[in-house]
């Protein structure tokens, strides 16, 4: 359990692929995608808070804060900064909320270097995943900054922030993120394969 730390659920994409349904809500194996993120995260992280863009009233029923986005159609980054603001730690873990096979080991791997370092984020196949990974309180001076130029894209931020990639291997998954009706059923039959190994608790 990581101990003065908030885990930050991004849950504001507006899910233009999947006809403008939150993309939280979509289900996978019957379960909605931010239950099964949610079921990930509670074993390790005390606090645990949501953000998204609007109908924060349809995220009441999982007892947990949500907050509704401080600087709307900023996208990821505008989602980070709302996170950052509205968390009463200075440590905090952002997971967006289309990745519901991301393992606790690799939340432990990157918490290894997250005193040191502003920013903590995997590399994966030589690809940073900006939206994975430990950030702190100190970001959000600098994340306004890059909004009041209109930079929206979180790697921007990396630019002028103290950061570690780290490369991370043995995934199995954790980094198959749903984006399109494919990627579902994709998901879906990793999520039976894994159910069927006994492997589908992730944390």
């Amino acid at each position: 359990m990581f101990k003065n730390t908030t885990a930050i659920i991004l849950a504001g994409g507006e899910g233009k692929r999947f006809y403008f349904k939150n993309k939280a809500f979509i289900k996978l194996l019957d379960k909605p995608l931010i239950s099964w993120i949610l079921d990930n995260l509670r074993n390790s992280f005390e606090e645990i808070i949501i953000i998204a863009n609007s109908q924060i009233d349809l995220f009441k029923s999982y007892n947990y804060p949500v907050y509704e986005d401080l600087i709307k159609k900023r996208g990821p980054l505008g989602g980070i900064f709302s996170g950052l603001f509205y968390s009463k730690t200075d440590l905090n873990f952002i997971i967006p909320c289309d990745l519901p096979f991301l393992k606790s080991p690799i939340i432990n791997i990157l918490a290894n270097f997250a005193l040191d370092f502003e920013i903590v984020v995997p590399v994966v196949s030589k690809y940073i995943e900006p939206l994975v990974g430990f950030y702190k309180k100190s970001c959000i001076g600098k994340i306004l900054l890059q909004l009041s130029f209109f930079k929206q894209r979180v790697k921007d931020l990396y630019n002028i922030c103290k950061v570690k990639y780290v490369k991370i291997e043995n995934l199995d998954h954790s980094f198959f993120n749903i984006n399109t009706f494919s990627d579902l059923r994709k998901a879906q039959d990793i999520a039976k394969k894994l159910s069927k190994g006994g492997r589908l608790c992730l944390a």
